[in-house]
């Protein structure tokens, strides 16, 4: 298969030149769009657009309709407000009996922060008008419909905050599919299915393979920097944005494979997709997952004209833009650890750190808590893990070295009650970490944690038989730089 090398810093350069797109606004000046260009509408063109909408989702029929198709104030019509210009900041329509296909006029409202069209009776496919809403802030609540599947194609630069604003839950409706895909796709030249990207090359030592794969991604999304590129080198990038990945970014081999799959998008629940690997969530409310692990391994092999190295780590994306679908899931098979990392704009890169980084490169467990009580005499639930234990003890804890050393004592390691999602019993190194969930997640990987990730790295990377752990090494190592 052909070999198309793709220096990393690249990339980086690439990232770095969108991220202005995305930066804040000072605080003294309004949040305005940094997408498409924003243009003006008089209030009549805005009444217009309502009354289309009203007709089109059979308004005599809502629950509440006082004020519609009156020549009140846009905030006298139930639903809509206004600022003082009638430019429509939100509608608010849940539960509001709206029946049909919405209309394509959803261009009127280019500063629209909040539209709340769930549990209604609508149908169809999602207006293309959604494109032109600019506002960074934008959120749209779809579920609890039976819209029809819909693509939605945008600059490069929109893909992500547009992607965070359609919330659609899939258990309200499995068969439907929401995609925010790149304008470039369908145009030009395509990577051909099991094209190799080398974003690096270890400079040291054999190299430790990370491979960046996709799922439901069709020949369509994988043209030339379209949007199966976006996502893939997006997973790439996100894996050395952080500590101590960063340091570690010499040590691997890092490949995006491109492939094609025969349809667009990934199963859910009963609506079964015939995606390229069959990546299948049957279960909404749980984050099992069946995978085609054979057939992708054997692809992979193929696209690099070598077996995986043992311990390699496999990251997926799945192509699913649809939120609230389980964050992702990580399996351990023979010679390599896949992690899931469905397309969820909102989280992704955590998602690809918690996932890949934390679980199959570092083999930590989850430092969240759940409803599980650990008690003296059962069977040691994370008897292998280095970031989790039964034991209370300061001195005995697997993490003693670091509690007890001085050059880690602004790092607020101590022992947690709550992990691997027991309430009690079991404990963990930090209050929050990455490997943490919800509000006590943050973009840190706790010292022995980082210690892991270094530990299998460099393991793999030079063979046990070279690489021996030592402690002083490492913390001479992580506290480079520092």
């Amino acid at each position: 298969m052909p070999l198309s090398k793709t220096p990393f810093l690249k990339i980086l350069f690439l990232l770095a030149a969108l991220l202005p797109l995305f930066s804040c606004q000072p605080e003294n000046e309004p949040s305005e769009p940094s997408g498409p260009e924003v243009k003006e509408y008089t209030e009549e063109e805005v009444r217009s657009a309502l009354m289309n909408l009203y007709e089109a989702t059979r308004g005599s029929g809502w629950v509440s309709n006082d004020g519609w198709c009156t020549d009140a104030p846009l905030n006298d019509w139930f639903g809509i407000t206004a600022d003082e210009g009638g430019v429509v900041r939100k509608i608010e329509l849940r539960g509001n009996g709206l029946k049909g296909t919405l209309p394509d006029i959803f261009d009127r409202f280019p500063k629209l922060e909040l539209l709340r069209l769930d549990d209604n009776y609508l149908s169809g496919p999602l207006p293309q008008t959604f494109r032109q809403i600019a506002t960074d802030n934008f959120t749209a609540y779809l579920s609890g419909n039976t819209f029809e599947t819909t693509t939605l194609r945008v600059p490069e630069a929109r893909i992500e905050p547009l992607s965070t604003a359609l919330r659609v839950y899939p258990s309200n409706n499995p068969s439907f599919r929401i995609f925010v895909d790149s304008d470039r796709d369908g145009k030009g030249e395509y990577y051909s299915d099991g094209q190799v990207e080398v974003v690096h090359k270890a400079e040291e030592g054999k190299g430790y393979d990370l491979i960046i794969i996709g799922d439901g991604f069709d020949k369509d999304e994988n043209s030339i920097d379209g949007t199966a590129a976006y996502w893939l080198r997006i997973a790439a990038q996100a894996h050395f944005d952080i500590d101590p990945m960063d340091k570690l970014y010499k040590y691997f081999n890092v490949y995006i494979i491109y492939n094609w799959s025969p349809v667009r998008g990934i199963s859910l629940g009963t609506d079964r997709i015939n995606s390229r690997f069959h990546y299948c969530q049957a279960d909404l409310n749980n984050g099992a997952v069946t995978f085609d692990f054979v057939s992708c391994k054997k692809f992979i092999e193929d696209a690099l004209g070598r077996p995986i190295m043992d311990g390699a780590a496999v990251c997926v994306v799945p192509n699913c833009t649809q939120n609230a679908i389980v964050g992702g899931i990580e399996y351990r098979k023979a010679t390599a650890a896949y992690a899931f990392c469905p397309i969820r704009a909102t989280v992704f890169r955590q998602l690809v750190r918690h996932e890949c980084v934390g679980h199959a490169i570092g083999r930590l467990i989850d430092e969240y808590s759940g409803s599980g009580i650990y008690h003296a005499g059962d069977a040691n639930p994370v008897a292998s893990a280095p970031n989790g234990d039964i034991v209370s003890d300061p001195s005995r804890v697997k993490w003693a070295q670091f509690l007890s050393d001085s050059r880690y004592k602004n790092e607020d390691l101590g022992i947690f009650e709550g992990c691997k999602a027991y309430k009690s019993g079991v404990y963990r190194p930090s209050y929050k970490s990455m490997m943490n969930g919800s509000s006590l997640r943050n973009e840190f990987f706790n010292a022995p944690s980082r210690a892991s990730i270094y530990k299998y790295v460099m393991s793999a990377a030079f063979g046990e038989s070279v690489f021996n752990f030592d402690y002083e090494t490492f913390v001479e190592w992580d506290m480079s730089g520092k």
